[in-house]
This record gives C-alpha cells, sequence and structure tokens, in this order.
C-alpha cells in the first residue's frame, strides 16, 4: 500500500458578508460582531484584520485579537465592528481578512450606515 501524503488546506468562511447597522443617532455608537470560521481539518492563519484605506472614518474595528490570529479547524473567532456617526449622511467602509485560505486568501464584509439626528429617521422613496 502506497503512503501519499494528506494535504489539508484550511477554508475560512466570513459572515455576515455585508452589515447595513441601518440609522443611527450622530454620537451613539453601535457594535456588531463578524464571525471567522475555519471549516477545515488544518489551522487557519490571519495574518490581518483591518479596514480598507476608503472606509469611512465613522467605523472601526474593536478590541482587536493579537495577530497572526490562530483559527484551529472547526472554530471560530470573533472581530467586533463599531459604527459612531459624527454627522448626519450615509457612511460605508470594508473590512478586509486575510489568511492563508489557498483559495479565498483575503475576505472582505462591506460595511453601510447613516447618520442621523435625534428623531430623525431614513425616509423610504419609492417610485411609482
Amino acid at each position: 500500500m502506497l503512503n501519499v501524503p494528506t494535504i489539508c488546506a484550511p477554508v475560512i468562511g466570513v459572515v455576515p458578508r455585508d452589515h447595513d447597522f441601518g440609522d443611527v443617532p450622530v454620537g451613539d455608537r453601535v457594535t456588531t460582531t463578524i464571525i471567522i470560521t475555519n471549516f477545515d481539518g488544518c489551522h487557519l492563519h490571519v495574518s490581518d484584520i483591518r479596514l480598507s484605506r476608503s472606509t469611512d472614518p465613522c467605523f472601526s474595528l474593536r478590541e482587536l485579537p493579537g495577530l497572526p490570529l490562530l483559527v484551529p479547524s472547526e472554530s471560530s473567532r470573533q472581530v467586533d465592528v463599531e459604527f459612531c456617526p459624527t454627522c448626519g449622511s450615509c457612511a460605508s467602509g470594508i473590512v478586509e481578512i486575510e489568511s492563508d485560505d489557498p483559495v479565498t486568501p483575503l475576505s472582505r464584509v462591506a460595511l453601510h450606515g447613516l447618520g442621523v439626528g435625534r428623531g430623525l429617521k431614513r425616509q423610504n422613496k419609492s417610485l411609482v
């Protein structure tokens, strides 16, 4: 019988892939959690978690784990993202997660939110 080496590679999963914080009063803080999961038999190594350069400064990463981050097989780690609007406008951004997943070395999570004045809410406008 021939011994064939087992080749395993980590498989990253990131949820959510898109998050809308909705309407947030200016000056308030709202947090969401991104879950990074390793679905395969090898350890996943996350080398970087960052906000893209185009991300609105109203978004921030909270209590980022030490990097590189090790995610054992069939385990998960969490990263918190905070939205704190400073003015009444739409904001967007992207969280970028670099790992040693050979198929998906860069995962992205899109972020959206709207800063509103106290007591104001986004108005839905539909075309007739």
